[in-house]
């Protein structure tokens, strides 16, 4: 991963969301340009999910499930998950899952007893300015990467109405994604905050090509809005969480704009010397052009020390 500086502050971010063009959301797939997650972290929970001919992400949240998006099912009878943050995780074979009747999450049942480290949820309802991490197993294909990848994540406001949702009713955090932008795979993956799992990836920005702000900014499924649902189908005791839900916003009246490009530092930096060399050479010209005898500097210096 490369130190990446940022053009504009969120908190002007924040503002222009309001007037901007609406950017319209794709399936969320692999995170690149992200770093390696540590293993023997939180990283350990996550998971590859295959179901049918469509590779998703998940996080394993007790022994036998792991919570993943709606989205991710394919055609076919083979499915299977692979716990772990190394690309050989503990392996085992898709039971059954259930769908959420509204919302982008699927619970994966599987057929025997994971020993890998289960997430713990979010104690408390995600809010405006927190940071995390994005984690996806995409760039497993793509990039040959043999460790899940992650990338930082600010969340923004919470919204509705988004385009591109299999349900426009649904309620998503909005982040902006930083060190690493969303990809192909990485959909149904945990967005972490505070070392719990808060959201479940669902869509990413889209745009040309050679546009560079794909995938910088992504909708999750905030999870504690669901527990009561993940309790009656798995059994699995859920927090309580504190706090109060983040005002909703709908995304049609309150349109979204991606965050500005992310700036390699090294190039920022040879930016910046263009612009000092540009200024002293300003100043040189300048200086030549005064006449010899210093004309009014002169004059000016004689009043100010009179």
């Amino acid at each position: 991963m490369s130190t990446v500086t940022r053009k504009v502050t969120t908190a002007l971010a924040t503002i222009i969301v309001a007037i901007a063009p609406l950017v319209a959301p794709t399936t969320a797939w692999a995170i690149t340009g992200g770093t390696d997650a540590k293993v023997g972290t939180i990283a350990d929970s996550t998971a590859r999910v295959q179901i049918g001919n469509k590779s998703c992400t998940g996080t394993l949240i007790a022994p036998t499930w792991i919570i993943t998006a709606k989205h991710c099912i394919g055609r076919g009878d083979y499915s299977f998950v692979s716990v772990g943050a190394p690309e050989h995780g503990e392996t085992a074979r898709v039971k059954d899952y259930i769908a959420h009747p509204d919302s982008d999450l699927l619970l994966v049942h599987t057929t025997k007893t994971m020993q890998s480290p289960v997430a713990p949820l979010a104690t408390s309802y995600t809010t405006e300015g927190q940071a995390g991490y994005s984690m996806g197993w995409g760039s497993y294909r793509e990039q040959n990467k043999t460790t899940i990848q992650q990338a930082e994540v600010e969340v923004q406001r919470q919204v509705t109405n988004v385009p591109g949702a299999i349900n426009p009713a649904d309620t998503f955090l909005e982040g902006n994604v930083y060190n690493g932008h969303l990809g192909q795979g990485d959909s149904g993956g945990p967005l972490f905050i505070n070392g719990q799992l808060a959201g479940v990836a669902s869509l990413a920005n889209s745009g040309p090509a050679d546009n560079r702000l794909t995938g910088a900014l992504g909708w999750w499924v905030p999870v504690a809005n669901h527990y009561d649902w993940i309790t009656q189908h798995t059994g699995i005791a859920t927090p309580t969480p504190a706090g109060t839900q983040a005002p909703l916003y709908d995304a049609m009246v309150f349109s979204t704009i991606a965050p500005p490009e992310e700036v390699p530092a090294s190039i920022q930096i040879l930016e910046d010397l263009k612009t000092i060399n540009t200024n002293t050479q300003q100043l040189y010209e300048a200086v030549q052009d005064l006449p010899a005898d210093g004309g009014p500097l002169t004059s000016l210096s004689a009043q100010l020390s009179s």
